[in-house]
């Protein structure tokens, strides 16, 4: 026995399977989790399956897609959330006449399995010279199991943003891998800054690739500056947007501090409790108020307020060794690096870690370096890796699905 099995004889066909897995593994374990729910009576299951893909930061985005955006600056808002995902969710709405939950849910898997398609193929596009390995095809399929089982792929399937920004990001990389003219490249970065917080990640990229052309050191600033409009205007549309609206164009930021776990520290007290590692160790200490255990009633592996600060860990120990290993070409360090290092420094302490398992999702370098470890080992050993992490998929997604705040 081995995956992907023998019965699948084309690559087409594994990855078409591959996709299904990882759309069927959080039906699956929602499903389970809602009918095996606890007895307890403060557990609240509904009994609608797109209503359980619509809890929690879904709602949200529901409440923005049907009623647009409300601001307080003395209470949580829903300007904290970014306009893509719920405008396209509206429009898909609109054009169908779907319910709003299930156009977010509609949208969110289609993003999931266009990001599938695109990733195979920049996959197969991309070879970074230092690395010797040439089974492209099965680095591909691994790096495609790797985005399937991700511990917090959950969060891809529901109504969130996660799988939107994942498609728009390997657009950017894949215009950039086939030589698409600048402006495509500046207009994927501006779509995802308006879809993310961290879509600033794929503007820096663009301004690197730009200053490491052969130009002149004036006409390369000059063209940076050019584009960077466009490579921004989601975010520039969203800000102006706010200010016209609601008088602070920087809302969404202001905002943040009533969503936050912890309070605010000052500018040094931050930086070294960054330093430290704060955010981590202090996750399973019993002596905080914040620790793990005092989220929800889930057993530590299948609780990710548990699991946030290992996978955060992982995922930089992945780059790592994609980086030694040359497996990851520049522009992909540069994406990694920006997209996990803007959600620590600006929520790792204030949220004690909470999501951070899901903000790991949206870095895609790390399913390459895993398809990139993963391709040469024999196929018994990557047969049990593949079931026990869908297994354990599954478990997460059981709990989400018995209503546990487990994020």
């Amino acid at each position: 026995m081995h995956f992907p099995p023998q019965c699948l004889r084309s690559r087409g066909e594994s990855y078409v399977a591959v996709i299904v897995l990882g759309i069927l593994l959080p039906v699956c374990g929602i499903l389970l989790g809602a009918t095996l729910r606890s007895s307890d009576s403060s557990v609240f299951i509904e009994p609608n399956y797109t209503v359980l893909l619509t809890k929690f930061d879904a709602g949200h985005y529901r409440d923005i897609a049907e009623h647009g955006y409300g601001y307080s600056p003395s209470a949580r808002s829903t300007v904290a959330f970014f306009p893509a995902f719920p405008l396209s969710s509206r429009l898909l709405s609109y054009l169908t006449g779907l319910d709003t939950s299930v156009a977010l849910v509609l949208v969110a898997n289609l993003c999931y399995v266009a990001a599938s398609v695109t990733l195979v193929q920049y996959c197969r596009r991309r070879k970074p010279s230092a690395d010797s390995y040439s089974s492209t095809d099965r680095t591909a399929i691994y790096a495609l199991l790797a985005f399937a089982l991700h511990p917090a792929s959950l969060f891809l399937h529901l109504g969130y943003s996660e799988s939107l920004f994942v498609l728009l990001t390997l657009l950017f990389f894949v215009a950039t891998s086939s030589g698409s003219p600048t402006w495509i490249r500046a207009l994927f970065s501006g779509l995802a800054t308006g879809a993310r917080p961290t879509g600033v990640a794929l503007t820096v990229v663009f301004v690197v690739q730009i200053l490491r052309s052969e130009q002149s050191l004036t006409r390369r600033v000059a063209t940076a500056l050019a584009y960077l409009p466009l490579a921004t205007s989601g975010l520039l549309a969203y800000m102006m947007y706010l200010y016209v609206v609601f008088g602070d164009g920087m809302a969404f930021a202001q905002t943040q501090s009533h969503w936050f776990i912890r309070p605010r520290l000052g500018l040094e007290d931050k930086i070294l409790s960054l330093l430290s590692l704060e955010p981590f160790w202090s996750n399973y200490v019993p002596q905080y108020p914040w620790w793990w255990g005092s989220h929800a009633n889930v057993p530590a592996p299948f609780n990710l307020h548990f699991v946030n600060p290992i996978m955060f860990a992982v995922s930089i120990g992945l780059i790592a060794i994609g980086a030694r290993r040359a497996i990851l070409t520049q522009d992909e360090l540069v994406f990694a690096a920006m997209v996990l290092v803007i959600p620590y420094v600006t929520r790792a302490h204030e949220m004690a870690m909470a999501s951070h398992s899901r903000f790991t999702v949206v870095c895609f370098p790390i399913y390459l370096v895993v398809g990139r470890l993963l391709a040469p080992v024999g196929a018994h050993y990557r047969t049990v890796l593949v079931v026990a992490a869908a297994v354990y998929c599954c478990c997460i997604c059981a709990m989400f699905g018995k209503g546990l705040a487990i994020y």
